[in-house]
């Protein structure tokens, strides 16, 4: 049996979007950037099995944590490694019939970063970045619920699968001090394909 998900999202074809805000700790040339916001999936596509169907759904908001390691080459340039972790995205959705469908979609994204900030002299700088690296899409169990009688109709086991991944983005930055800033952010992350 088996189910296919594509798409593309501000993190997840899953393609999303991510709305983000950072705190970031300076110390010399290295830093460490302590990452929470929100991840909004795309429409899932229909897909279908041997043994059902289900229909076409946007996911429910996902929060997400993080946290970068960096070096700045410049004071305009640096370079990073993010682990972003998606607090489960909640798949569910009902038919013209009978029947109601439900999952969870666990991401978590490893990749290297690099960002540009547009230095003019002022506390508050914009900046755009850009990564690749990977991503580790799981989907939870699957179930199709008899909305009559609540019975279990069909169930598909879990699933893991690895991807590529990339994601841009841009965001604006506000120097508290001389070791400590923050910024909010929207990035686009393409995290690949889920079967």
């Amino acid at each position: 049996m088996k189910s296919f998900y594509k798409q593309v999202t501000c993190f997840v074809g899953l393609t999303g979007f991510l709305i983000n805000f950072n705190t970031e700790c300076l110390n010399a040339a290295t830093f460490v950037r302590i990452n929470s916001g929100f991840g909004i999936l795309n429409r899932l596509d229909d897909y279908s099995s041997i043994d059902g169907y289900a229909p076409a759904s946007r996911p429910k908001n996902s929060n997400l944590y993080g946290i970068n390691i960096g070096y700045k080459f410049q004071n305009n340039v640096s370079l990073d490694f993010f682990y972003k972790k998606f607090d489960k995205f909640k798949y569910s959705a009902k038919d013209n019939a009978k029947y109601f469908y439900s999952q969870n979609i666990g991401i978590s994204s490893y990749t290297i970063n690099a960002q540009y900030n547009f230095e003019n002299n002022s506390k508050i700088y914009p900046f755009a970045r850009v990564g690749i690296g990977l991503s580790k899409n799981k989907l939870g169990k699957y179930n199709a619920i008899n909305r009559g009688d609540k019975s279990k109709e069909y169930a598909l086991n879990s699933n893991t699968s690895n991807n590529f991944t990339f994601n841009v983005g841009a965001g604006i930055g506000y120097r508290i001090n001389d070791k400590l800033a923050a910024d909010f952010n929207y990035q686009y992350h393409d995290l690949g394909e889920i079967k």
